[in-house]
Parts: C-alpha cells; sequence; structure tokens
C-alpha cells in the first residue's frame, strides 16, 4: 500500500512540477515579447 501511495505522490509532485514549469515559462515569454 505505502509503495503504491509513494507512487501516486511522486506523479503528483511530478505533474504539479510540469505545470509550474509551463507556467513560468508561459509567463516568461510574454515579458520577452
Amino acid at each position: 500500500m505505502a509503495e503504491g501511495s509513494g507512487d501516486i505522490n511522486s506523479m503528483t509532485v511530478i505533474g504539479i512540477g510540469v505545470v509550474l514549469f509551463v507556467a513560468v515559462v508561459g509567463i516568461w515569454y510574454l515579458f520577452l515579447k
């Protein structure tokens, strides 16, 4: 159970990281535009 929960947690953290990365890149692009 702990392993499965850990996998889900890792995927969630990676997903949030990707979303934040895309948001930062998008804002940075708008500023450079």
